[in-house]
């Protein structure tokens, strides 16, 4: 199935948003206690990976920062995407987090939310073996209302939400 973000991922705006919401949550992981368990929430959560096969845009936002940038230069956004662009796909916001945490040995929690059936889905059969997603079938602006903790998550010390923009 073709959708919107299948045709638009890896353009120049995911470019940015990815590098900046790694460098947040870069800063968020140099500022926080070592015992404490990072929570991501994202309010529109796609399906974290995207085929470029129906992707033009991709040409003009990560492959040419992939191909302007040398090798050793790249970090660990451009090494993932990489990695992702060699199989024809483009990672989405969730799954760059996901890599991220996973790779660093961060201890957290991603709860997801999309109010696409198809899409909640692939999102969950893509997060299947990981225990630490939750994929809901919701509007994640509602759901973000709860600000209590007392959701599926446990309580953890930092919050980052991604918006679908």
């Amino acid at each position: 199935m073709e959708s919107l973000q299948d045709r638009n991922a890896g353009n120049q705006g995911d470019v940015w948003k990815h590098i900046v919401l790694l460098a947040i949550i870069r800063r968020l992981v140099e500022a926080r206690e070592l015992t404490s368990r990072f929570r991501y929430f994202e309010s529109h959560a796609g399906k974290g990976e995207y085929s470029l096969e129906y992707s033009k845009e991709w040409r003009h936002g990560t492959g040419h920062v992939l191909a302007s940038t040398p090798t050793t230069e790249r970090d660990f956004y451009l090494d993932t995407e990489a990695k992702a662009l060699a199989k024809a796909t483009y990672l989405g916001s969730w799954r760059l987090v996901s890599e991220y945490f996973t790779h660093f040995n961060i201890s957290h929690a991603l709860e997801l939310h999309d109010n696409d059936p198809t899409v909640v889905e692939f999102t969950r059969l893509t997060a299947a073996n990981d225990p630490s997603i939750v994929v809901k079938m919701s509007d994640g602006f509602e759901a973000a209302r709860d600000t209590t903790g007392r959701g599926t998550l446990p309580i953890c010390s930092h919050a980052t939400v991604a918006i679908p923009f």
